[in-house]
């Protein structure tokens, strides 16, 4: 029984998710270096790529 997925539907997951997750990452990297540097962190990048994501 082979529990990891086949490379077509692997390929077809990444075209599915392309498109937001590139504009997901782009998000947060503005959010990122847009917010104080005090506020910066690894969370903060975490938040952001997230909430693009989901939305």
């Amino acid at each position: 029984m082979k529990l990891l997925p086949r490379k077509e539907v692997m390929a077809q997951q990444l075209k599915i998710s392309g498109v937001p997750l590139i504009l997901a990452a782009t998000y947060s990297v503005f959010g990122y270096f847009s917010a104080d540097p005090e506020q910066r962190s690894v969370t903060t990048f975490i938040n952001y790529f997230a909430a693009g994501f989901f939305f």
